[in-house]
């Protein structure tokens, strides 16, 4: 089977509609009508006084949409979850701090390019749990859950969702003004070995807020494994690929100016993407020689089913992808070895 089939196989845009973006434009009643049938699948709640600047925005998404499928061959745009929400409101599905970004951590294991193989994808071999939403600017923590549990089922042969919302209470212990909640993956990472814990998803629901780091008595998710580090990978195209290798890799993004919000299908590739500061987390969990494959913390309702494919070998587009790349290094406790 083509690689790319393989990593794109049984995935389809999030939402169908009757009316299409294009023709939700040429009148009044298709706008409306396509935006109530939006509103039937998103459901948010707005005060009747600004319905209408909802509509308003909406529209100027449906301009965009046209816009970049009208230029675009590689990649869909569509109506996603934020096709009515302003750029602040936005901003808060986001939630990386790249300013908080340390450079430390052990040199990445290099990987001689012939022994990649042309295809891995850590989805089809069980270790990646479903797509889940942040409901808030929580993204760096999903990267850093998304690692750990790929590497953990690599030990145990057990798929366990940790708990994101753990390291969201507990990694900064002030919510401070200028943070507000923002933080980064490989801060998590020494967070998680500075403790020697992680809680489960199960006994720590995600709020997407942060909370008390109050955790005693909650079971030890890793309890006989111990995080012993991370790893920042080259700041390259290759990096990544090398570092995927071993395990799902915890990368950023500039989302802001990449039209990102609107993709929901194909290889992504936009060449006037900024890149000029991260401000997103995301995870990468599969490669082939023609995409990255990207887990999201949007929701199913955003992309392809809260995947996106992002166009290997393209020149000015990276959005930052490659220069915050991180992922841990799981081990099992030397108590552990002891007993056994």
């Amino acid at each position: 089977m083509n690689s790319l089939l393989f990593v794109l196989l049984g995935l389809t845009s999030c939402y169908a509609y009757s009316v299409t973006p294009e023709q939700g434009l040429q009148s009044s009643r298709a706008l409306l009508s396509l935006y109530q049938e939006f509103q039937s699948q998103v459901n948010h709640e707005y005060d009747p006084a600004e319905v209408s600047m909802r509509i308003k925005i909406f529209r100027n998404t449906l301009k965009s949409i046209a816009e970049v499928n009208s230029q675009q061959s590689s990649w869909k745009a569509g109506v996603t979850k934020f096709a009515d929400m302003t750029e602040a409101e936005i901003n808060q599905y986001r939630g990386l701090n790249a300013s908080l970004f340390t450079q430390g951590g052990e040199d990445p294991v290099q990987v001689v390019p012939a022994k990649l193989g042309s295809s891995l994808d850590w989805r089809a071999r069980g270790h990646v749990t479903p797509v889940k939403d942040q409901m808030g600017n929580s993204c760096w923590t999903f990267a850093t859950v998304t690692c750990i549990e790929a590497l953990y089922k690599g030990q145990t042969q057990r798929l366990v969702e940790f708990a994101d919302q753990e390291l969201m209470d507990c990694v900064y212990p002030t919510n401070d003004a200028g943070r507000n909640g923002r933080g980064t993956y490989n801060a998590a990472f020494d967070w998680i070995k500075k403790t020697g814990r992680l809680g489960l998803r199960s006994e720590a629901p995600h709020t997407g807020v942060d909370g008390p780091c109050n955790y005693r008595g909650k079971t030890n998710g890793l309890a006989g494994y111990s995080v012993t580090g991370y790893r920042n990978t080259d700041i390259n195209e290759g990096g990544i690929v090398a570092g995927l290798t071993q395990g799902p890799v915890a990368v950023a993004l500039q989302t802001q100016g990449s039209r990102l919000d609107i993709y929901t299908r194909g290889l992504y590739h936009y060449s006037t993407c900024p890149g000029t500061f991260a401000d997103h987390a995301v995870t990468a969990v599969g490669y082939t020689r023609e995409v990255i494959v990207i887990k999201n913390s949007w929701g199913t309702n955003w992309g392809d089913r809260g995947y996106l494919f992002w166009a290997r070998g393209q020149k000015g587009h990276n959005c930052m992808l490659y220069h915050h790349g991180s992922y841990p290094l799981l081990s099992r406790s030397a108590e552990e070895e002891v007993e056994e």
